[in-house]
């Protein structure tokens, strides 16, 4: 609660907000620009280009992790996001030579990355969380500021937050210390992305005061359905002891089916489709099969296809990582930003006639300039 007005927001769109009113002390301006995945890959395909690297040399998906890692590993490499007047150059000189310097491939297009940033004032997500920690850590009166604007906070799905949210939410608590987390042990899946669930399990120990609060009642599934994960969790050693209860009746118990493989799987799948389809009352559009990634619907499309079932796949690309939308969202940008990442999209949508040698040359008159 930021005064007395609430705010709901995920922790980056917190640090959104919160670096449009403090990030000038980067020296970086309110409207600085978020990068998203395909605009790190552009940025890097520019990267390569400047480098004379190709993807033989470095595979982009491996280098947006090497970047993020190495970015949560010395969050003080937001300090070259700053101007360095007392070293007599600019940062982006200092991100240029500190380029030229590196000893290998992985640590010059690093700093070129940053370089890259810097110059279209572009954070990506990683940066986002990062620098707002860098912010609180280094500047105390924005620290001083902000925790005590923020009188209540409360973090949901507190079991899935990784170190960095973690200190983010314990920093802005700090003064008036209302902290309420809510969260269940129990569904903690995230570890391999920094969740570790002895933050709940000790959220007790490590915050003064505390209550806790256990909230049983199941509303959406019957009993048949709660006795299953409870048969499973019961085993875990580590976990804060509750029981479900329901407070719907009814319900079928549920089927359990261990396959060798997928393709078993998915015959499986489709025989019980069948039967339920030649029992009656049952009809295809009835039916649904839900799978976790879509990389898993290949072997029940081709049981399904083998038999003449119908079905329809509900997928497909994010809204906002179509075609056209990006085309839009570059074309906004440009009003506001007209940074290189946008222009480069946009000039030649729909085609002008600007191919990659025209755009080179327009990229030496820019650097020559320092625009």
């Amino acid at each position: 609660q930021d005064g007395n007005k609430p705010n709901a927001s995920t922790f980056h769109g917190f640090c959104v907000r919160f670096l449009r009113e403090e990030i000038h002390v980067l020296n970086y301006p309110k409207e600085f620009m978020i990068l998203d995945e395909d605009d790190q890959k552009s940025l890097l395909h520019k990267v390569y280009a400047d480098l004379g690297y190709s993807l033989k040399d470095l595979k982009i998906s491996s280098v947006i992790d090497y970047i993020g890692g190495r970015k949560a590993a010395d969050i003080n490499y937001v300090s070259l996001f700053a101007e360095l007047p007392s070293e007599g150059m600019t940062t982006k000189d200092h991100l240029l030579a500190l380029s030229d310097a590196a000893d290998d491939k992985w640590m010059r297009v690093y700093y070129r990355y940053l370089y890259e940033q810097k110059k279209n004032y572009a954070l990506d997500f990683d940066d986002l969380i990062l620098s707002t920690l860098y912010i609180l850590e280094n500047f105390p009166e924005q620290l001083d500021k902000w925790r005590k604007r923020m009188m209540y906070i409360m973090v949901d799905e507190y079991q899935d937050i990784d170190g960095q949210q973690y200190q983010l939410a314990n920093l802005l608590a700090s003064y008036h210390k209302n902290l309420f987390v809510v969260g269940d042990p129990d569904q903690t899946i995230y570890g391999w992305r920094g969740a570790d669930v002895n933050r709940i399990l000790e959220f007790d120990k490590t915050h003064e005061n505390t209550k806790t609060i256990l909230l049983q009642n199941n509303y959406r599934s019957t009993p048949s359905i709660l006795k299953v994960p409870d048969a499973v969790i019961k085993n875990n050693k580590f976990r804060i002891e509750k029981v479900l209860r329901p407070q719907r009746v009814g319900g079928k118990t549920p089927v359990f089916y261990h396959a060798k493989n997928t393709r078993e799987e998915a015959k499986w799948i489709v025989e019980q489709i069948q039967n339920a389809v030649q029992s009656g009352g049952v009809h295809y559009k009835d039916i649904a099969v839900l799978y976790r990634m879509h990389s898993q619907s290949r072997s029940v499309e081709e049981a399904l296809m083998a038999e003449n079932i119908p079905y329809k796949v509900y997928s497909g690309v994010g809204f906002y990582q179509r075609k056209e939308i990006k085309d839009v969202i570059c074309y906004l940008r440009m009003l506001v930003y007209a940074d290189d990442l946008s222009f480069v999209r946009t000039v030649n949508t729909p085609k002008r006639q600007f191919g990659p040698k025209k755009i080179a040359t327009l990229q030496a008159f820019a650097d020559a300039r320092g625009v």
